[in-house]
């Protein structure tokens, strides 16, 4: 659920639309891995709007390779229904707190998240933002593997 809540006690920087991922913050991921706090925050006195997808974001991580390239290592699946997509806002003085995985793997590197904002009024003008950048781990095969997605349901309409 993308719910906002009020800016009261966390602090971020004034004036932007910033995403954070706080190490400090050790949470559990899908109830049973390790995993960190991401926040995206708006500071700025206009509503953020983001295109969405069943309620996801366009939100994913990357991590550099070994030549120092920034990668994917999540994806996002699409959808062949139309009602799938909609569009989420953030208005001025709130923020989204997710969990995102603490990944663990052979390859020692740096991590980031990216998410795609709406520039102003039309849907596919997008800017992307990034993250603070962590120190982390990750499996060799999260640059190049792309997890099989099982439908739910009949009615589920992703078709990766």
């Amino acid at each position: 659920c993308n719910r906002s809540h009020k800016i009261q006690q966390l602090h971020f920087p004034k004036n932007e639309l910033t995403i954070t991922i706080d190490t400090t913050r050790i949470d559990t991921f899908s109830n049973r891995y390790f995993g960190h706090k991401l926040y995206i925050s708006n500071t700025t006195g206009d509503t953020v709007n983001f295109n969405a997808q069943d309620s996801r974001l366009s939100l994913k991580l990357q991590a550099r390779d070994l030549r120092g390239n920034w990668r994917d290592i999540e994806y996002l699946p699409n959808s062949w229904c139309g009602n799938s997509y909609h569009t989420i806002q953030l208005e001025p003085g709130f923020y989204f707190a997710f969990t995102i995985p603490d990944y663990q793997g052979d390859i020692q590197t740096k991590i980031r998240a990216e998410l795609r904002v709406i520039n102003g009024k039309n849907r596919n003008n997008e800017n992307v933002i990034y993250s603070n950048i962590i120190n982390g781990s990750v499996n060799p095969g999260q640059f190049w593997h792309k997890a099989t997605y099982y439908p739910g349901s009949l009615m589920d309409p992703y078709n990766d």
